[in-house]
C-alpha cells in the first residue's frame, strides 16, 4: 500500500507541471482556438517578474499540445525509533516521467520510471500511464510488468482528489502569486534562450501551496497554523520563459520545507531529507498527438483497482 500512495504522490508532482487545464474548459477553450486560432503573444524584451509568470501561465492555456519531461531527485538519511536503530540509512529515489498532453480530446498519456537504492536495490522500473476523460468523468489507469491489461478506476469514484485538484489548481497559484518572482537572469532551454525567475514562497503562499494537495473529501493533509508556518523554510521555485511567453522549464526545491515538517511532525524519528527536487521541461507545442486511449483498459471500482495496484507494485 505504502507504494501505491508514492505512486500517487510522484505522480501529481510530475504532472503538476504539465498544462493541465481545467477538465470542463479543455474541450471549449480548444474548440474556440481551433475556430479563430490565436497566436501566443511575444512579451516585452524585460517585462516585470509578475506579469511575465502571469503571462506564461495564460500561454498554457491556449496549448493544443505539448510533450512534458519531468525529473524527480530525491535523497534522505533515516534513523528510525532514535536509539533503537542507531545505524543511518541512506535513501536515494530517481524518478523520470515523461507525458504526451492534448486539450481535445483530453488525455494525457506517458511512462513513469522509477529507481530506488536504500538497503536494496529496487528498479528502474517503467510504469506507462494514461488519464483521459470519458462520459463526463476523469479516467486513469495503468499497466505494469507483464500485464495484459491496463488497470484503473475514476478519480470520482476513488476520491483521488490529491490529483484531480492539484492538476488544475496548480498554474492557477502560481498566478496568484506571481508577485513573488523576481528576475534571476537568462538560460538556454530546449537550444533557445528563455528568462528565468524565482520565488521563495513562504507564509501564507506556502500554507495555499501545500493545502492546495488535499485528497478525497477535501480536507487538508495537514493544518498549517501560523506558529508552524513561521518555523517552515519556503519553498523555492524557477520557472524560465521563452521567446513566446511559455513557461518552458520549472523547478521547485522542497527539501528544507519538508525536512523541518518531518521533523515536527514525527520528532520520534530521524528523518532528513536531503534533496527533492522536482524539474520539468515542456515542449513539443502544438506538435503531439493525436493520442489514442489503450482499448485493453478495464475500469474497475476503487476498492478492486487499489487491491491489483498494491499487489502489483509489492505493496
Amino acid at each position: 500500500m505504502k507504494r501505491v500512495i508514492l505512486f500517487t504522490l510522484v505522480l501529481v508532482l510530475a504532472l503538476s507541471l504539465c498544462a493541465c487545464r481545467d477538465r470542463k474548459g479543455a474541450e471549449q477553450t480548444a474548440a474556440e482556438t481551433t475556430a479563430a486560432p490565436t497566436p501566443v503573444p511575444t512579451p516585452e524584451p524585460t517585462p516585470a517578474p509578475a506579469e511575465a509568470v502571469r503571462a506564461s501561465m495564460e500561454a498554457l492555456q491556449t496549448l493544443e499540445s505539448e510533450h512534458a519531461s519531468t525529473e524527480i531527485e530525491f535523497e534522505a538519511t533515516v534513523r528510525l525509533n532514535g536509539d533503537e536503530s542507531p545505524e543511518e540509512q541512506h535513501v536515494k529515489a530517481a524518478v523520470q516521467v515523461e507525458t504526451d498532453y492534448t486539450a481535445s480530446p483530453y488525455i494525457m498519456k506517458g511512462t513513469l520510471t522509477y529507481a530506488l537504492y536504500a538497503s536494496y536495490e529496487s528498479g528502474p522500473t517503467e510504469i506507462p500511464f494514461c488519464v483521459w476523460n470519458q462520459d463526463g468523468k476523469t479516467c486513469y489507469a495503468i499497466r505494469y510488468g507483464d500485464m495484459d491489461k491496463w488497470i484503473g478506476s475514476t478519480f470520482e469514484n476513488s476520491g483521488l482528489g490529491l490529483l484531480q485538484n492539484t492538476l488544475g489548481d496548480y498554474h492557477t497559484f502560481l498566478s496568484d502569486w506571481a508577485e513573488q518572482f523576481t528576475l534571476v537572469g537568462e538560460d538556454t532551454v530546449n537550444g533557445e534562450p528563455a528568462t528565468v525567475y524565482e520565488a521563495v514562497f513562504e507564509g501564507e503562499a506556502l500554507r495555499k501551496l501545500v493545502e492546495m494537495y488535499t485528497v478525497g473529501d477535501g480536507e487538508p493533509l495537514i493544518t498549517f497554523t501560523d506558529e508552524l508556518l513561521s518555523e517552515l523554510p519556503g519553498v523555492r521555485h524557477r520557472v524560465a520563459i521563452d521567446a513566446n511567453g511559455r513557461p518552458v522549464y520549472q523547478e521547485i526545491d522542497f527539501a528544507a520545507f519538508l525536512s523541518k515538517l518531518l521533523e515536527r511532525l514525527l520528532p520520534e524519528n530521524d528523518f532528513h531529507i536531503d534533496k527533492l527536487l522536482i524539474k520539468g521541461t515542456l515542449s513539443d507545442f502544438n506538435a503531439v498527438g493525436p493520442l489514442e486511449i489503450p482499448e485493453e483498459v478495464v475500469l474497475e471500482d476503487y476498492a478492486t483497482a487499489l487491491s491489483s495496484l498494491a499487489g502489483l507494485l509489492g505493496n
